[in-house]
C-alpha cells in the first residue's frame, strides 16, 4: 500500500531537510515525494548527500509551484487511507468519526474544553494514548 502514498514538503528552505525527508521515507518504503516551491535550488548536493542511500527518491521528487498541483496525483489517497482503516480494523467507524471531529475542531481553532473532551472520548474508547 505505501507505493499508493507520497508525502508533500511545502517550501522547504535546506537542501537537507529535502534529504533527510527522503531517507525517512525509503526507510518505511514510500517513494513519492513532490515538493512545493523550494527555497533552494533543487536537486543539490546537500539534499542527496543527507539522504545517505535515498537518491532514487530525490531523483524522482517533483518540483511544484502551488501546493494544490502537488496534491492532485494523491486525490485517491483519502479513500484509500480510509478503506485501510476499515479493512485492517485499526479503529471502528466511531472511533474514526471521533478522532476526524477532534482534528476539525483543531483546525477550526476550537476552545481547549472541546478539545479536551473529544480527547477523552478517543481515549476511553482506544485505550491509552501519549500525551499531547
Amino acid at each position: 500500500m505505501s507505493s499508493k502514498f507520497g508525502f508533500i514538503l511545502v517550501k522547504p528552505q535546506l537542501g537537507e531537510n529535502i534529504g533527510a525527508c527522503a531517507r525517512a521515507m525509503k526507510n518505511f518504503g514510500f517513494s513519492k515525494l513532490h515538493i512545493v516551491e523550494p527555497k533552494i535550488n533543487f536537486p543539490n548536493h546537500k539534499a542527496k548527500a543527507t539522504s545517505v542511500g535515498a537518491y532514487d527518491i530525490i531523483n524522482k521528487a517533483k518540483v511544484f509551484n502551488n501546493i494544490q498541483d502537488a496534491m492532485e496525483p494523491f486525490k485517491d489517497q483519502r479513500r484509500d487511507l480510509r478503506s485501510s482503516y476499515d479493512e485492517n480494523n485499526w479503529l471502528s467507524k466511531e472511533e474514526m468519526r471521533t478522532a476526524v471531529r477532534a482534528y476539525r475542531l483543531l483546525r477550526q481553532d476550537a476552545d481547549i474544553e472541546q478539545l479536551t473532551e473529544c480527547y477523552k472520548n478517543i481515549k476511553r474508547k482506544v485505550g491509552n494514548l501519549a500525551d499531547v
